[in-house]
C-alpha cells in the first residue's frame, strides 16, 4: 500500500510546513502496541506540548501501534478502545484537521469533540465523522457511505458553532462536502481531535498525515457558501450550483392556518420548472407535514409526503442534491431527521437557482454550499 509523505495543503492560503502547523503527525516513528501513549507527534508543529502529545486508551495493550508509517488499530477491546487523541485545542473558527483515513474491516468514528479521554459515543462532537455522519447528522446508510479498503483524505473544520466535513477518495474524485452544520452543539471551550475512535466489534483502522491548523478561509459558513442570505425575501431566487447542500432556516408562525407553507425551491429553472421541499400546515390534523414536489411545465408531481414532522422543534429544511439523487432532512432543536426515501430523478439536473418561498412564518437564513471543492 502506497504511503506518501509529501506535504499536502489543508486549504489555501495556508503554507504547509512543519513550523506553520499547530500539529503534524506523519507516524514515521515505528512503535509497537503498548508503546504509543505519551509519545510526541512527528515532526510535531508549533502547538503546545499537550497538543502534540498522543494520548492513547488501549487497555489490552496490543491493539494500537505505529507501523508502516501509519497509525494502525488492529481490533477492538471495547467501545472507544483503542483510541488516540490530541489536545486540548482552543476552539476558534477555522480550526481544521486534515488526515488520511482507511477502514480495513469495519466502521469507526473520528473528528472533533470536547469529551476526553474516552468518548464512548462517536457522535458527541459538533462534527464527529464515521462511515456516515452520525446522530445529529444524517445516519442513514444510503447517504455518503464510505467504503472499506480505500484511503480517504478527510477535512473537518470547526466554526464557532458547527462545522463542515469534506472527503476525497474512492468515488469522490474531488474534495466533496459531506455535511455542514451552522448551529448545533458545542460552541466554545477545549476541543480534542481523534483521528480514529473504535466503534465496531471488529474495527481495524489506519490513519496517516494528521495536520491541524487554523484556516481563516474556513472560519464561518458564510465563507463556504455560494448563497448566504439572512432573512431572504419571499419569491427571490439566487444563483448557486446544481450539486449543492441547500439549507433554509425558519421560524414557524405561532398561530398557523391551513395551507401555510414554507418552501425551499432549488434547481429552479423558471416559474414552471423547479424542485421544492416544504413544510405545510394541515388544517385537518393541526400538524405540519413535510413534502417534496417536482414541477415540470407547470405540472406538479409529489415525490415525498411525511405527515406530522413536529412543530415544537422544527426549524430547518435541508436538501442535498448530487447528480440525479436528492436527499432530504428537517433539522430540529438538537437533531436532524431524514425525510422520505432517496429520490432518483435527472429532471432539471443542470438548473442552478435556489430560493425561499413562503406565506407564513419567518425565514432566518438561506444557505447553499457547493459539494465539490478545490481545497
Amino acid at each position: 500500500m502506497a504511503n506518501s509523505k509529501r506535504l499536502i495543503r489543508l486549504a489555501a492560503p495556508v503554507v504547509m510546513d512543519r513550523v506553520r502547523f499547530l500539529l503534524r503527525d506523519d507516524f514515521n516513528d515505528t512503535l509497537a502496541a503498548g508503546g504509543v501513549h505519551g509519545t510526541l507527534a512527528t515532526p510535531g508543529g508549533r502547538g503546545t506540548v499537550a497538543q502534540k502529545t498522543r494520548t492513547v486508551v488501549d487497555t489490552a495493550g496490543d491493539k494500537l501501534s505505529i507501523t508502516g508509517g501509519r497509525l494502525v488499530s488492529a481490533g477492538r477491546t471495547g467501545a472507544a478502545d483503542p483510541v488516540l487523541y490530541y489536545g486540548p485545542f482552543t476552539r476558534v473558527g477555522g480550526l481544521t484537521a486534515k488526515w488520511l483515513h482507511r477502514w480495513v474491516t469495519a466502521r469507526s468514528a473520528a473528528g472533533w469533540t470536547n469529551v476526553v479521554p474516552n468518548p464512548t459515543n462517536p457522535a458527541i462532537g459538533p462534527m464527529s465523522f464515521s462511515g456516515q455522519l452520525t446522530t445529529a447528522y444524517p445516519n442513514t446508510a444510503t447517504y455518503n457511505i464510505l467504503a472499506t479498503g480505500i484511503d480517504y483524505t478527510v477535512w473537518a473544520t470547526l466554526f464557532m458553532a458547527g462545522g463542515a466535513v469534506w472527503v476525497q477518495g474512492g468515488a469522490y474524485t474531488n474534495p466533496t462536502l459531506l455535511w455542514l452544520e451552522d448551529s448545533l452543539f458545542i460552541t466554545a471551550g477545549n476541543m480534542y481531535f481523534y483521528p480514529q475512535i473504535t466503534t465496531s466489534t471488529d474495527c481495524q483502522i489506519q490513519s496517516d498525515n494528521v495536520q491541524i491548523d487554523i484556516v481563516p478561509g474556513l472560519a464561518t459558513p458564510a465563507q463556504l457558501a455560494r448563497v448566504y442570505i439572512a432573512t431572504p425575501m419571499n419569491g427571490v431566487n439566487y444563483a448557486t450550483v446544481a450539486d449543492a447542500i441547500h439549507m433554509l432556516k425558519f421560524a414557524l408562525p405561532g398561530s398557523p392556518s391551513a395551507g401555510n407553507k414554507i418552501e425551499l425551491r432549488y434547481r429552479y429553472q423558471d416559474v414552471d420548472n423547479y424542485w421544492t421541499a416544504y413544510v405545510i400546515y394541515n388544517g385537518g390534523t393541526s400538524q405540519w407535514d413535510f413534502m417534496v414536489d417536482e414541477v415540470l411545465a407547470g405540472a406538479t408531481t409529489n415525490k415525498i409526503t411525511v405527515a406530522n414532522v413536529g412543530a415544537a422543534t422544527l426549524r430547518k429544511i435541508v436538501v442535498v442534491a448530487t447528480g440525479n439523487t436528492h436527499y432530504y432532512w428537517t433539522e430540529h432543536t438538537t437533531y436532524y431527521e431524514r425525510r422520505g426515501a432517496v429520490v432518483t430523478d435527472a429532471d432539471l439536473i443542470t438548473a442552478t437557482e435556489v430560493g425561499a418561498w413562503f406565506n407564513a412564518g419567518t425565514t432566518v437564513n438561506l444557505g447553499s454550499y457547493p459539494r465539490t471543492w478545490s481545497l
